[in-house]
């Protein structure tokens, strides 16, 4: 059965997280071509924005404007920290994991494994409990983490955190025009990104 949403799930999900890094990191060997990873590069983030300009005319320039100024002081601070990457999911959410009778959890949709910075599965993952940035503590799911990981989080990857939980919904706002989607979701995604950020100081300390 999948998971139920609630606070105790969450919890659960962080500590399986945790696991599902040790798993890897125990097995991992060398494999055919990681698959493309468009979140990579501020080089690609800043393409993206771009040709969403273009796509969605000159209606979208606030929005873009937004986008290349978070851009911008994502680009300064992630120069600022070295990330340990290691071997992660890329899409560990409550509906890619299954709870058993036994109450152990089994995990699925293996396809975007690789090797990466670590922050990123753990930003994506607190994205998908808190979609628009309104999780308001996020340690304990941090510390439910740790409690199953390899090695505890880096004091580097504490301070990148808000950005790498401001580049999940940045990224979705910058690809609007790839995607096909308007300006409405692109204002969307940008309002979540900003929310993370804005909370930068806390979520850092």
């Amino acid at each position: 059965m999948q998971p139920r949403a609630d606070a105790v799930s969450y919890v659960r999900l962080f500590e399986e997280l945790g696991r599902v890094h040790a798993a890897l990191k125990a097995v991992w060997e060398p494999g055919p071509p990681e698959p493309l990873d468009d979140h990579r590069t501020f080089g690609q983030l800043r393409y993206s924005v771009g040709f969403t300009r273009r796509r969605l005319g000159t209606r979208s320039e606030p929005v873009v404007h937004r986008m290349r100024q978070l851009t911008g002081e994502l680009s300064k601070l992630r120069k600022e920290v070295e990330l340990p990457c290691a071997a992660i999911h890329g899409d560990y959410k409550l509906g890619n994991a299954g709870a058993l009778s036994d109450g152990s959890w089994v995990t699925f949709d293996l396809d975007f494994v690789r090797v990466r910075e670590r922050m990123y599965d753990i930003a994506a993952s607190l994205h998908h409990v808190a979609p628009s940035g309104e999780l308001l503590e996020p340690r304990r799911l941090l510390e439910a983490y740790e409690s199953t990981a390899p090695e505890p989080l880096t004091r580097d990857e504490y301070r990148w955190l808000p950005g790498a939980l401001a580049l999940v919904p940045l990224h979705w706002a910058a690809t609007a025009g790839l995607v096909g989607d308007g300006i409405r979701e692109a204002e969307r995604a940008m309002t979540a990104a900003e929310a993370w950020w804005s909370r930068r100081a806390k979520l850092s300390s």
